[in-house]
């Protein structure tokens, strides 16, 4: 047996152990059916009642059948060879002396089966599995009994399992009932087998008892009784007959009343009780006299069911016999129990019939009944809940009857899905995987569980899970196929995509710069993180990080290359918290920025880490920074204005440029382009605003002048270029600008422009200057051309020279403030006696300032004041002075030179009272060709170089000069300020530093003369040859320096 026991070659023998084995064993049907075995035991009672004789084989048969047994055997004791009616003397004799008596003998009475050709057989008790149930009174269970026992082998059937419990009469065991399983049957017995066995026990005791204790055979003295009317009506004539009968008759109803299992009554049509046995007393809680007492024993019947009662009190009266049912009983104390009825009538007819009534109390069943129903309906809600469609098979996986769920589901009639044609409605691709798939299943008889697409009455298709297993007779055949199908469309689709982001997962993973780890941090006893170990990494994380592989699926890094992240990792191990941080790892010399995230739950110690190598990055960030340094070192150290604005025109930066000469940063920076209009001039906001809108609107640079306020309040004139700026990714961040301050610039570009006026005024002047002497002189030449001309010639040669002198005047001063102002000249510097300068530049202006009527006071100090300088050109200096102030001072006017010492300085002034200098005029009065205050009605001209002359002259004698005036009409004031000499002495102990050279005689000189203009040269060799010089003239330069080798002049004019 597959059971383990302690004598497996002797069997089980204890009943309890038996029942427990069984008990702890599966069924070995697919299912006991309580319906088919209560219709059965009602039949072996109407069997009994019809035909006793037959109620044996008929009993063998049925417990065959119902527990799915090979062979079934009933055996009855005989005691020393004595006949069956021995039966009770046996038993009295067991009882006495005990079972397993050598000279008790068993013979097979009835056997069904694979044995059905040997009934009869005598064996003695400890040969046969019968006698051993018989001697224990109890259940038995053998393993492979033909190894055992001799009446197993000599029946030629190899059992592989059997199962016997002992029947009774009186309470002894007179006989025994077997059932046998085959070997390689597959199945074994189960506690429904041995139930089974126990409820038939009793009807065959019944059976053979009846038998026993009557000379005739039941048929012969029951079937008239029971079957026919006449032979009854005679027998009850014939009152001897009768007499017999009731005994016989008595008989059998004591032999049925002692079933112990099955309650028997016997009644009459109408109600009344005539006898019951204990089984129905227990059943009821009444006692066979309360029973009896009551008017009608289907008083016990709940109303809702004696409409069952009487429709088969109806089919009793009118047949003899009735169906048996089931119906309600309700016991003495009030509780209900189920009961499985078989009435039958005995003798009689019509209303006087009595009748005996067999009853099996069902109520385990029912409640199994409903409990299996409960769950059928569970399982048919749970079902209905996620299937589609249920569907049963035959054996060999044919649809024999269509499926409504299946035709709702598909829109495919039922008459088209019948045997093998559901498959019609599964998806072309893949009908071939379904069929093979199915007849697979179908072939080894193992569940089905497939996939695939079907199609939809609404239209389309939809994958389904198509589940199927078979059900198995007791016999171990297939009886039947049962499946479903069910809806897993979504899933499929949701697995689909699970499977493509699982695919592009992994290609991420695979392809992706970042580098992932999933790792499990490594506490010690004290809860220090010690380490990581790496249950996956990507290629990127193997090549950035120095991880290796140590042995399948194990990932190791360096111990050295972990401490920039471990502390991150655990942390986020403690807390559960995400964090993103960046380290240095020293040994790789690598900066990684690495995001570590929980993974699994607080419980776990694992976490995920994405990172990435950002040493390149770190790298431009330091140059960045170091470039941006550099960019604010040098804008800072920039004389120019540099900011930055973003591309709403606010600006978000400015160099310290803007902080010493300009606006705060920050007060600008926070007012935004509020800033820019506080600090610039309104006529040039709107067209500075409508350049940087446009900029912004285009993305285009452009260059603006702009006059702003600057931090002392004063306007400058800036030069604006500002240019788009853009990131390291091609995204517009805003401007940028530099402003250049050139306000000097836009001051020179004006005082060129005024100088290039007062040019144009020069020339203007010096043409109408030269023009002036032309004319006379040209009067000159036409007179002297005339014949009379002879007798004015001195006259006119004297005004021809007045004029000439004029005109080398003009010209000798033009070429002289170019030299002075070019620094042409050599300064013939002595100690010089201030005074003497003074009256030197009075006696050369006398003649102007008489002309005029003015008064001039000379003002000189006491101490003699000496200066080391060229008495030529300061006499020029101060006589130039003179001379403007006589010039632009009307008629009668008064002129003072006052000087003073001032420290190691002379300041000498000469103020008059003319007609003064406007303010806008005096910063450019020393400038070349300036006239300011010239004025049509003055009668002396000039060319305007007078004081560029002079202020040219006192700077090389490193003095300054300055010019006042209260503005027109007020008069003027040229302060002259010179350095006194070193230890200056009185002015007769001073030494001559310089003396004027003598003009040299041109006596003996040879003197080259070059020049294009060959009047010019002609006259001017004339002249020198007359003052006695020896001259060659030549009019270009490549004769001159011909002549120059031939000639070896001691002097060259050009």
């Amino acid at each position: 047996m597959a059971d383990s026991t302690p004598d497996a070659s002797t069997g089980i023998r204890d009943d309890a152990v038996v029942e427990a084995i069984l008990r702890g064993r599966a069924a070995h049907l697919a299912t006991h059916d309580p319906a088919a075995e209560s219709a059965a035991l009602a039949g072996l009672a109407q069997v009994l009642a019809d035909a006793p004789e037959d109620t044996l084989q008929c009993l063998a048969d049925a417990v065959r059948a119902l527990c799915g047994a090979d062979a079934v055997v009933v055996a009855v004791r005989e005691g020393a060879g004595g006949p069956p009616q021995a039966i009770e003397a046996a038993a009295g004799a067991s009882r006495d002396q005990g079972t397993g008596d050598g000279g008790d003998v068993l013979r097979w009475c009835v056997v069904s089966g694979a044995l059905a050709g040997q009934p009869g057989g005598r064996w003695a008790l400890d040969d046969c599995p019968c006698g051993i149930a018989i001697q224990t009174d109890g259940a038995v269970l053998f393993d492979h009994p033909a190894t055992v026992f001799p009446s197993v082998r000599a029946s030629g059937l190899a059992p592989g399992e059997c199962l016997g419990v002992p029947w009774r009469v009186r309470g002894f065991p007179a006989g025994a009932l077997v059932v046998v399983l085959a070997e390689g049957a597959g199945a074994r017995f189960d506690a429904d087998d041995l139930r089974l066995l126990r409820a038939c026990a009793p009807f065959i005791a019944a059976a053979h008892q009846a038998g026993g204790g009557i000379e005739r055979t039941v048929e012969e003295r029951l079937r008239p009784v029971l079957e026919s009317k006449e032979h009854l009506e005679r027998e009850v004539e014939e009152s001897r007959a009768a007499e017999r009968l009731l005994r016989e008759h008595k008989a059998l109803i004591d032999a049925t009343l002692s079933i112990g299992t099955v309650g028997v009554l016997y009644f009459d049509i109408d109600g009344t009780v005539r006898d019951v046995n204990a089984a129905f007393e227990r059943m009821t809680g009444y006692t066979r006299a309360e029973l009896q007492a009551m008017p009608n024993w289907r008083d016990m019947t709940p109303p809702e069911f004696r409409e069952v009662s009487a429709r088969a009190l109806r089919d009793l009266v009118e047949h003899g016999v009735t169906l048996p049912y089931t119906k309600q009983m309700t016991r003495k104390d009030g509780s209900r129990w189920w009961g499985l009825f078989a009435p039958a009538r005995i003798w009689g007819s019509g209303v006087e019939s009595r009748c005996v009534l067999f009853v099996i109390d069902v109520t385990e069943n029912k409640e199994t009944e409903a409990r299996l129903a409960e769950s059928e309906e569970r399982f048919r809600a749970m079902v209905e809940g996620f299937a589609q469609t249920v569907w049963e098979t035959d054996a060999h996986g044919r649809v024999i009857t269509g499926s409504p769920g299946w035709t709702a589901y598909t829109g495919q009639p039922e008459a088209q899905s019948l045997s093998v044609g559901w498959i019609d409605a599964v998806h072309p691709d893949d009908r071939a995987y379904a069929l093979r798939e199915w007849r697979a299943a179908v072939g080894t008889r193992r569940p089905l569980n497939a996939e695939f697409r079907v199609q939809m009455a609404a239209g389309g298709w939809r994958w389904t899970n198509a589940r199927a297993a078979p059900l198995f007779n007791r016999d171990g055949s297939v009886r039947k196929w049962v499946g479903m199908h069910i809806d897993v469309d979504e899933r499929r689709r949701t697995q689909a995509a699970l499977a493509e982001s699982e695919r592009r997962y992994r290609m991420l993973f695979e392809a992706m710069d970042e580098g992932f780890l999933l790792a499990t941090v490594r506490f010690d006893d004290e809860g220090r993180p010690v380490g990581l170990d790496y249950a996956e990494a990507n290629p990127a994380a193997v090549r950035m990080a120095n991880i290796a592989y140590v042995g399948p699926g194990v990932l190791r890094m360096r111990p050295e290359h972990e401490p920039c992240w471990l502390d991150a990792c655990a942390q986020v191990v403690r807390t559960g918290v995400s964090s993103r941080s960046q380290c240095f790892s020293q040994p790789l010399s690598s900066w990684y920025d690495f995001f570590v995230y929980p993974v699994g739950g607080r419980q776990v110690p694992r976490v995920a880490i994405l990172f990435h190598d950002i040493t390149v990055r770190k790298r431009a960030e330091d140059a960045l920074r170091e470039s941006e340094g550099r960019f604010r070192a040098l804008a800072d150290a920039s004389p120019a204005l540099v900011y930055q604005f973003d591309t709403d025109g606010n600006v978000i930066y400015l160099n310290q440029r803007c902080v010493t000469d300009g606006q705060s940063p920050d007060s600008t920076v926070e007012q935004g382009d509020r800033g820019w209009k506080s600090i610039t001039r309104p006529h040039d906001m709107d067209a500075y605003l409508r350049d940087v809108y446009e900029a912004i609107r285009t993305r285009g640079a452009f260059t603006q002048r702009i006059h702003t306020m600057v931090r002392d309040g004063s306007w400058h004139w800036f030069e604006s270029h500002v240019s788009p700026w853009y990131s390291g990714e091609g995204e517009h961040r805003g401007y940028v600008g530099i402003s250049l301050d050139i306000t000097g610039a836009v001051q020179a570009e004006e005082a060129l422009k005024e100088a290039d006026r007062r040019k144009d005024e020069f020339l203007a002047t010096l043409a109408h200057e030269l023009r002036n002497p032309l004319a006379p002189i040209s009067n000159a030449v036409q007179l002297m051309r005339r014949p009379d001309g002879r007798r004015q010639s001195d006259r006119v040669v004297e005004m021809v020279g007045r004029q000439v002198r004029q005109m080398v005047r003009l010209v000798d001063d033009l070429m002289e403030v170019s030299r002075i102002t070019r620094g042409k000249i050599d300064l013939k510097l002595e100690h010089v006696p201030f005074a003497e300068i003074v009256h030197g530049a009075v006696e050369t202006s006398q003649p102007m300032i008489e002309r005029a009527g003015h008064q001039l006071a000379v003002a000189l100090p006491d101490e003699p004041l000496v200066l080391e300088a060229d008495r030529v050109r300061l006499t020029q200096v101060f006589s130039n002075l003179l001379n403007n102030a006589a010039k632009y001072t009307d008629t009668g006017g008064r002129i003072w030179v006052d000087v003073r010492r001032d420290d190691g300085y002379v300041v000498a002034s000469v103020r008059d009272t003319g007609i003064g200098i406007p303010a806008d005029e005096l910063p450019r009065v020393f400038d070349m060709f300036a006239q300011a205050h010239r004025s049509a009605g003055r009668g002396q001209g000039g060319l305007g170089i007078g004081l560029t002359m002079v202020r040219s002259l006192v700077e090389m004698h490193h003095g300054t000069v300055e010019a006042h005036s209260a503005g027109p009409g007020q008069g003027s004031e040229f302060v002259v300020r010179l350095p006194l000499a070193p230890a200056a002495g009185t002015a007769a102990d001073l030494p001559q530093l310089g003396q004027a050279r003598p003009a040299a005689p041109f006596h003996g000189q040879r003197i080259l003369v070059v020049d294009d203009n060959r009047d010019a040269a002609d006259t001017l060799g004339l002249l020198l040859e007359a003052d006695g010089a020896e001259v060659r003239v030549v009019y270009d330069g490549r004769s001159a320096l011909a002549m120059a080798d031939a000639f070896l002049p001691t002097s060259v004019l050009l």
